[in-house]
């Protein structure tokens, strides 16, 4: 399914990194148990990791701060809201708070206290904020 995710480019500090391939995005849905969403997948197919201005998303990059496995993996013993079914797309470093979204592409801000709120219906309406 290709999803339109060429309003990324354009947003104010844009920086695109290596494009993962296909095998590589299959063996980090498998890692987590879970598919990516649509555009979250085509964006990792695209540039591998994204940083936009005031915000940098996890990836698959060879980071560990970045890379959506380690990050979600590291997460999910500490986010119990954050379950399988939701992966880190951005750990804000501010106040426990962490964004993640679910294969449907709908992206939720979490907290150190638990809390849970839908924040933006895909990935490119988050950045576009």
């Amino acid at each position: 399914m290709d999803v339109n995710i060429e309003g990324l480019a354009g947003l104010p500090g844009f920086s695109g990194f290596a494009p993962a391939s296909e095998a590589a995005v299959a063996e980090a849905e498998s890692a987590l148990g879970l598919r990516f969403s649509p555009d979250f997948r085509s964006a990792l197919l695209e540039y591998g990791c994204i940083e936009t201005d005031g915000h940098e998303l996890t990836g698959l990059i060879d980071s560990k701060r970045l890379n959506v496995v380690r990050v979600t993996k590291d997460m999910r013993s500490i986010y119990k809201a954050l379950g399988l079914y939701s992966y880190v797309i951005e750990d804000t470093y501010v106040d426990g708070v962490i964004i993640c979204q679910d294969s449907s592409g709908s992206v939720f801000q979490l907290d150190l206290s638990g809390g849970f709120k839908k924040i933006a219906s895909s990935l490119v309406e988050y950045l576009a904020e």
